[in-house]
């Protein structure tokens, strides 16, 4: 105990130091001094980005409330708050949600209001991060924002902000728009520019409804602005990987390069695992994109490493599919058909990868296996198919399907789901992986139509956005399904411009290892004799 005291009188010493020094003290007294000096050490290890230390101080200080005697439930409801906001940044999620949760059965209990909707922010804020569904969350901010005053502008936007992308993460988009417009609005009321910052940046991660493209666009801009304006730096980064996103599938390419350089700075810098993960997450795509198979597969395996630190978030499964793309385009597709049909049949939420698997089968030549997984998955214009933000590119992936097959009514219908991204790119996911400018696929599914100037003008376009943004890999895709539409169509200089088309795809595919490329048009030649 005297130990104790000489470090509490002692300036500049660390307070866990006191901290663990009066926890190991017998008087009464002590334990309330332990308990205090660990609140410090907690808050003082957040400042400094120690993450982890703060989660072990906060989980000591929650063990020492036994020892205090009488449990004061508002101390043990500030230390679960601040607990849980530790562990969120450390990227423990589990941990966090549980925290969050007991949390708010302490405030309802107390009748406390703000501490309610303080937990279930968080516990909303612990679970969007990983991916998961958001009912439960949605349950506890529905409950919080009744007990919150209508004329609580500043209160009831954090929690319509949380809310809907809550309802987001629910699959429930109309009630989350409605939920953000009314968050926006209480925020600018409020005249808060940390809460409007909230407010704009909570409905971003709805990335698959591409109307909203431009919406998205501003609102992140604006919400980047507020925050680099009051110095916050981590709501710019709640914002800025949104906006980084919508500019890859934008195609802007030189502003998505120089915001992106800002974003791995600031996520560095912030320490925390999450942003770090999400700064890295476009490396993977960017390196397929540019053709190199290597160096996306090493950014993969990079990502995969940051993803496993933090329980909860389904590194694997974003590992999987970026080393699907990349199988694919190295020709080993035939590899992974095993792999997939054990998947589908061992796993209940299987239906997410039932559209990859259809593209290997295709692929490998399984014709009929393939058009019997297209009509599982074909009812009421694809709904089967989750509308989430692996939506685009299970569309796409069909679409290929489809186009192999020959099925022109089912290409017909896939066109009209992907033409509103005519003049962008597909995206599975936030970046997991680029399937580059959606006109090329649109130029296919043209093709089996034998619509020849709306599948010129698609591949036109294609050829011209992928060599904008240094896209090789779907250059050279676009090289030879351009051929091989200009082959079937047959007109009087469609030959040559063919042969020239796959001269060129032949340079791409040859200077990076492109096998697939190299096969697609092996494939082209040999239909067609040599192109006149």
């Amino acid at each position: 105990l005297r130990v104790a005291q000489v470090l509490e009188a002692t300036s500049g010493v660390d307070p866990s130091r006191i901290a663990y020094n009066y926890a190991a003290a017998p008087p009464p007294e002590a334990a309330h001094k332990a308990l205090e000096y660990t609140r410090r050490a907690a808050a003082q290890a957040m400042r400094l980005h120690a993450f982890e230390d703060a989660v072990r101080h906060g989980r000591f200080a929650r063990s020492q409330l036994q020892s205090v005697g009488r449990i004061d439930p508002s101390v043990a409801l500030a230390i679960d708050l601040d607990l849980g906001a530790a562990e969120t940044a450390a990227g423990d999620y589990d941990g966090a949600r549980d925290t969050f949760g007991r949390a708010a059965g302490i405030a309802r209990a107390a009748g406390d209001p703000q501490s309610l909707a303080r937990a279930a922010i968080g516990f909303e804020g612990a679970s969007w991060r990983p991916g998961w569904p958001g009912e439960m969350s949605v349950s506890l901010l529905e409950e919080a924002l009744a007990l919150t005053p209508d004329d609580a502008d500043r209160e009831r936007a954090r929690l319509l902000a949380s809310l809907t992308r809550a309802l987001i993460f629910s699959g429930a988009v109309q009630p989350a728009n409605d939920r953000s417009d009314a968050a926006i609005a209480a925020a600018r009321r409020s005249g808060d520019d940390a809460t409007l910052a909230d407010a704009l940046t909570c409905g971003l991660s709805a990335r698959w409804v591409p109307e909203r493209l431009g919406t998205r666009l501003a609102a992140a801009q604006e919400a980047m602005l507020i925050c680099q304006r009051i110095d916050d730096h981590e709501r710019w980064l709640r914002a800025a990987p949104w906006r980084l996103f919508d500019l890859l599938e934008l195609g802007d390419h030189e502003t998505f390069a120089a915001e992106h350089a800002v974003v791995i700075r600031r996520a560095d810098e912030s320490r925390q695992p999450f942003w770090i993960y999400t700064a890295a997450s476009c490396g993977p795509a960017l390196a397929l994109m540019r053709g190199d198979l290597a160096a996306s597969e090493r950014a993969a395996g990079e990502l995969l490493a940051l993803g496993e630190r933090q329980a909860g978030l389904d590194a694997r499964g974003v590992h999987a599919t970026q080393m699907f793309a990349i199988r694919r385009e190295q020709g080993r597709l035939r590899e992974l058909a095993p792999l997939v049909r054990h998947f589908l049949a061992t796993t209940p939420e299987a239906s997410v990868w039932r559209p990859g698997l259809a593209l290997v089968l295709a692929e490998i030549g399984l014709v009929d296996d393939a058009r019997r997984e297209l009509d599982r998955l074909d009812g009421d214009d694809f709904a089967t198919v989750p509308r989430d933000g692996m939506w685009v590119a299970s569309i796409a992936h069909l679409a290929e399907v489809a186009a192999a097959l020959g099925d022109q009514p089912r290409c017909d219908r896939m066109a009209a789901l992907l033409r509103p991204y005519q003049h962008r790119n597909l995206l599975a996911g936030t970046a997991v992986a680029c399937l580059g400018a959606g006109s090329r696929l649109l130029g296919m599914l043209a093709t089996v139509a034998r619509r020849w100037d709306d599948a010129e003008g698609a591949f036109e376009h294609a050829l011209v956005m992928n060599a904008r943004q240094g896209a090789w890999l779907w250059l050279a895709h676009t090289q030879a399904a351009y051929a091989a539409m200009l082959a079937a169509r047959g007109g009087p200089d469609d030959a040559a411009r063919a042969r020239r088309l796959c001269a060129d795809a032949r340079v791409i595919a040859g200077s990076r290892g492109l096998a697939r490329v190299e096969t697609l048009v092996d494939a082209l030649l040999a239909s067609h004799g040599p192109l006149g």
